[in-house]
């Protein structure tokens, strides 16, 4: 219900004391509905977001991946539960969103670069 422009809305992520990450979305333009949105996570170094997509799709990495093989980055429910989500990262480049539907994953979206 807040029309401010650039207002930022999140889903955080915890371990036993403290926010590990957040997947936020920044909203652009509440009129036209445009938005971005960004992945942040925590290292030694403190918070900082490691993949950023603007508003017209284009995405920045923050940090160089080294992926040799399909690697889930995250998982939301339980791998063998229809209804459950991932996020995975390839070594082509590739990330992907899928959900768990009668048994199999199935791409919800693809970003590719």
């Amino acid at each position: 219900s807040d029309a401010t422009v650039n207002n930022f809305v999140g889903i955080d992520f915890f371990d036993a004391t403290g926010i590990t990450g957040r997947i936020y979305v920044k909203n652009l333009d509440q009129t036209n509905h445009y938005g971005a949105m960004g992945f942040i996570t925590r290292g030694v170094t403190g918070y900082d977001t490691r993949l950023y997509i603007d508003g017209d799709g284009n995405s920045t990495f923050y940090k160089n991946l080294s992926i040799t093989s399909s690697q889930y980055l995250y998982l939301a429910g339980n791998a063998t539960t229809d209804g459950s989500w991932r996020m995975s990262a390839t070594a082509s480049g590739s990330m992907k969103i899928e959900k768990r539907v009668s048994g199999s994953w199935v791409t919800a979206s693809e970003l590719t670069f």
